[in-house]
């Protein structure tokens, strides 16, 4: 390049970085803030929280396919449009039903419970979607008329295990994550910090359709278990804390599906959503079983569709049958 060119382009580069400098410095120092600090979080929506992240399988080969059309797939992308919203539709149709599953659980509890689990509450339970994934979340952070945050994890884990079983009983699989940690929310409903992370990374680790628990999660509710029966607040802990530790098994999580020459040791053991959960079996009632028997179809079926074609899906929907039938 010749040496009055190039120095055109350096010139011209200074002066897109200077516009920009000017541009951050001029909105920081409106607001009253050092143009080399971040604004403070507000100490009210930084703390402790309970994350779930959901995320709809199938939308990696989805998106290859729509790739590779010569052709502008308008028509693709409509059908894909529709199929999220209808699963964002029906998965926040099932979970908030479920999250009214308090006022059911207040009349099964012994007498001298009720009065407790009538007063005593936890935080709400928010929610935001991005394109196929769903989050989840409530502060555990203790209020003044907000002194029992796990009956938010119940909510969230009794809604979670009822859209999981309808799901895949509608033969439509996704997997999930859900944890505690620390996390700050923003933009009226939005949430990030070490809780999501944690929870996406759960996800991601799970080989077929479930939702994880992690072991952050799970201490926590043992935790609140075991809590001394000396005040109310304590004893609704317990009696939340002891339903949510219910709603979850241990098992193996395969490290890789597929993989024939690892052995038994080499496998993981995790904590998951348990769909035979005896507390949702009750809430759900009659057709607890029968979401349960479609959803084995449904893994019969795609078993044998992948079967010979694509072992590693075989797989996946294998140890979902497995899953379904209570193997551990």
């Amino acid at each position: 390049m010749k040496p009055e060119i190039q120095k055109k382009h350096q010139d011209a580069a200074k002066s897109t970085v200077d516009l920009i400098h000017s541009s951050v410095n001029a909105k920081t120092n409106s607001k009253g803030t050092n143009a080399d600090t971040l604004p403070d979080v507000e100490c009210v929506f930084a703390g402790y929280y309970v994350v779930a992240f959901v995320d709809l399988l199938g939308t990696d080969a989805k998106n290859a396919e729509l790739k590779a059309q010569p052709e502008f797939p308008a028509a693709m992308l409509g059908q894909e449009v529709a199929k999220v919203k209808a699963f964002q539709h029906d998965f926040y149709a099932v979970f908030e039903g479920a999250v009214r599953a308090e006022k059911k659980l207040k009349p099964l509890r012994p007498e001298n419970m009720k009065a407790d689990l009538e007063k005593l509450q936890g935080n709400d339970v928010k929610s935001y979607a991005f394109s196929d994934s769903l989050v989840f979340y409530a502060s555990l952070n203790m209020q003044q008329d907000r002194l029992v945050p796990v009956s938010s994890c119940f909510s969230i884990l009794t809604a979670l295990v009822c859209a999981q079983l309808w799901s895949l009983a509608r033969g439509v699989p996704f997997r999930g994550g859900v944890e505690v940690g620390r996390a700050a929310t923003f933009n009226g409903n939005q949430i990030l910090g070490p809780a999501l992370s944690d929870a996406v990374k759960l996800e991601e680790q799970a080989q077929f359709p479930r939702i994880l628990v992690g072991n952050g999660f799970h201490d926590y509710l043992q935790l609140n278990s075991q809590l001394p029966p000396d005040t109310p607040e304590n004893r609704a802990s317990r009696e939340f804390a002891e339903i949510c530790i219910g709603h979850i098994c241990e098992s193996d999580e395969p490290c890789q599906l597929c993989e024939p020459d690892k052995t038994e040791d080499s496998r993981t053991r995790v904590f998951s959503l348990d769909v035979h959960s005896e507390f949702v079996a009750d809430l759900i009632g009659k057709p607890h079983q029968e979401w349960i028997n479609k959803a084995r179809i449904f893994a019969e079926r795609e078993l044998q569709r992948f079967s010979g074609q694509n072992e590693k899906l075989a797989c996946r929907y294998r140890h979902l049958l497995n899953y379904l039938e209570g193997e551990r």
